[in-house]
């Protein structure tokens, strides 16, 4: 029995020591990953190109937003910062690790959703939540995502039990980042992403995250939180609510919440497009290659509209 538990001990011991150093190598060739969404997480986690225009928020401004147009009107060097995560959480943590390293922008550019402050958006794990796994060590990603995520709190405090989440993206992604070697076609330009696919506006799964959309107290803290920052950096904050096929109809958002939300972007001195989802041209299903995210054509479409709206307040 003796023999029996200490060899046992010695398996487990094996087990977990090889597994956390796999982790360990794992995470090491992400941070080194120059391409697709870890090129991204790296550029903004410890990058230095300045930028003067940033594109913040879920994944309705990650395929909305094209920099390249807002460069050619505007004479800018954006990126798109979006991510599919699409939480206040994570674009706490990124926009501080950004600044870290950063330049602070001239301006800052960000979708919201009427979900986004929600106990729903802010309590739930972040999506695919492993992405982040190579900054478990960032201050920032301690403060806003580690606290929010059963998971990431668990990996933080047991290295090996990391590697069994990630999954074949992101093993092979790791070795591309230690042996150099470059995807044929990197499908993010600048942080930006788009599908070229059509919506036939049928699909009964395109449904809005949720319906009751009721701000929580710690939503508008996170909301005014980032706001805040900006100012503090002297960064103009623009905000937009994406296009979005017949979406924001099923929505119910209190006007008490309302009222709070433009009662902060007075306060915060933050410039309010208007809800895209509301205009006429976007009720069209050929725009968007789902309910939720324009294609190809309709994200740069949009961007004209958006860099047509900065540059009237720009010239002002």
């Amino acid at each position: 029995m003796k023999k029996l538990s200490l060899y046992l001990l010695v398996v487990c011991s094996f087990v977990i020591i090889t597994s956390t150093i796999l982790f360990k190598l794992c995470n090491e060739g992400l941070r080194r990953v120059p391409f697709e969404e870890f090129g991204k997480l790296n550029e903004i986690m410890a990058g230095t190109t300045p930028y003067d225009l940033l594109i913040m928020g879920n994944s309705r401004s990650l395929l909305h937003v094209s920099p390249y147009i807002l460069d050619s009107a505007l004479h800018t060097n954006a990126y798109n910062m979006g991510t599919i995560d699409g939480s206040l959480n994570a674009d706490l943590a990124l926009l501080h690790a950004y600044l870290d390293h950063h330049d602070a922008p001239r301006y800052l550019l960000m979708n919201f959703d009427w979900w986004l402050p929600t106990d729903t958006l802010i309590r739930n794990e972040p999506f695919d939540y492993p992405k982040f796994y190579p900054y478990l060590d960032n201050k920032w990603v301690k403060k806003y995502l580690i606290p929010h995520s059963p998971q990431m709190k668990k990996v933080n405090t047991l290295p090996f039990l990391g590697l069994i989440n990630y999954d074949d993206y992101k093993r092979t992604a790791a070795l591309r980042g230690w042996t150099k070697s470059q995807r044929t076609v990197d499908v993010y330009k600048k942080g930006y992403f788009n599908r070229n696919a059509k919506f036939t506006g049928k699909d009964p799964k395109d449904t809005p995250p949720m319906k009751d959309c009721t701000f929580s107290d710690e939503g508008i803290r996170e909301l005014d939180e980032l706001f805040t920052l900006c100012n503090e950096k002297n960064i103009t904050i623009f905000v937009f609510i994406a296009p979005g096929y017949r979406i924001n109809e099923q929505l119910k958002v209190r006007q008490q919440d309302r009222d709070q939300l433009q009662q902060l972007m007075k306060l915060r001195h933050v410039v309010f497009f208007q809800d895209y989802s509301l205009r006429d041209e976007f009720l069209a299903p050929s725009w968007y290659c789902d309910a939720h995210h324009l294609n190809k054509e309709g994200a740069e479409y949009f961007s004209r509209i958006i860099a047509h709206e900065i540059e009237g307040f720009i010239h002002q």
